[in-house]
């Protein structure tokens, strides 16, 4: 990984949780990587990884929430210092329990739409591709890279044990790729695996 300091929303289990692990083994492991989560206290797994690995610090977000944003920024801002935040990975999403329209409540899919597609660290995939084509336009004169990955169906609590990937395997790929990543691939929708995927 090339990153100085990563940040990482949604952390506290699933995909969040695996890039945490696997970015901080090897040789490669940023110097900071900064794992959010709306309940650090209750995020077991992910304060036994931050336990181990002094470069990681969790910290709380929830996307859903507005008037959390400005508080981070200024945490964070005190955490990377003058070397800037080198990479955001927005990986934060909730999906409601029950996948029948009859069965999913009203406040489900409040919630739902409210952190995939309001929340202004995340949207769904159908706004995701032609926010990351304007970000990348608007962003190119800073020097800032913008791209959008797809993990693959992966068997997570959103993507079930009939998913053909598991976590291990998404997400070892997606790291590669991301450390690969150059100007050739500023404002794409890619896989996993690197295959640029159309839109």
């Amino acid at each position: 990984m090339v990153a100085h300091s990563v940040l990482i929303t949604g952390c506290n289990r699933g995909l969040g949780l695996e890039m945490v692990k696997q970015l901080t083994r090897g040789n490669n492991t940023p110097e900071l990587v900064i794992a959010t989560c709306r309940k650090p206290k209750e995020a077991q797994k992910l304060n036994e990884v931050a336990a181990s690995n002094k470069c990681v610090k969790v910290i709380q977000l929830d996307v859903g929430d507005e008037s959390s944003y400005s508080g981070l920024v200024s945490h964070v801002g005190e955490l990377v210092g003058a070397h800037g935040l080198n990479l955001l990975i927005n990986n934060a999403g909730v999906s409601p329990k029950s996948t029948r329209i009859n069965m999913v409540k009203w406040r489900q899919m409040t919630d739902t739409f409210a952190v995939n597609v309001v929340a202004p660290l995340m949207l769904t995939k159908v706004a995701l591709n032609a926010v990351t084509k304007s970000l990348s336009v608007d962003l190119r004169e800073h020097n800032i890279l913008v791209a959008s990955f797809h993990p693959g169906w992966v068997q997570t609590d959103m993507g079930g044990k009939n998913a053909p990937l598991r976590p291990t395997e998404s997400i070892s790929q997606l790291l590669t790729q991301l450390a690969q990543l150059s100007e050739l691939h500023h404002g794409q929708f890619l896989q996993y695996d690197g295959e640029q995927l159309p839109w």
